[in-house]
């Protein structure tokens, strides 16, 4: 931590993987090596030190939410990252960067009713959030969509 907060990311990298070659089953030395992979650019070692972290120890959100951030903005696999999302709002349903980051994803792919549903619950927990708002707003007059799945009873 103290080499990466000193802007010294390669010796970082070589700190936690020496960890790993001796305790291969650290699974918060291969979040963390997922991390520093990603600040400096090496999106395939990123990946598989993310998904090692989530194999290694599944209940750890933090590492499910770096997964499920990495799937969606680096490597587009929405679905996946809202699997994931979904997921962590089983565990910790008042988790407003899991609720902010689903709400986006619907906003995204057109499902808007879903996308208020998000952003109306983050309102419920935090009522001052600007942003939850102002998406909110930018969805304008929800129509209910045809399918009869919903988030709401997921996020509950």
């Amino acid at each position: 931590r103290e080499l990466f907060e000193a802007g010294k990311i390669e010796a970082a990298i070589g700190k936690l993987e020496n960890l790993l070659t001796a305790h291969p089953d650290q699974a918060q030395a291969h979040n963390d090596l997922g991390v520093l992979y990603y600040h400096s650019g090496s999106k395939d070692k990123t990946l598989i030190h993310y998904e090692q972290a989530v194999r290694l120890n599944p209940d750890d959100l933090n590492f499910q939410k770096n997964l499920a951030d990495f799937y969606c903005v680096e490597l587009g696999r929405i679905e996946e990252a809202l699997e994931i999302y979904l997921k962590v709002l089983t565990e910790a349903p008042t988790d407003i960067e899991t609720l902010m980051a689903a709400g986006y994803i619907c906003k995204a792919v057109g499902r808007n009713e879903d996308a208020a549903i998000f952003f109306e619950r983050i309102l419920d927990l935090e009522p001052w959030n600007l942003e939850a708002n102002e998406n909110l707003n930018q969805l304008g007059p929800i129509q209910k969509e045809s399918s009869n799945f919903s988030f709401r009873n997921s996020i509950s």
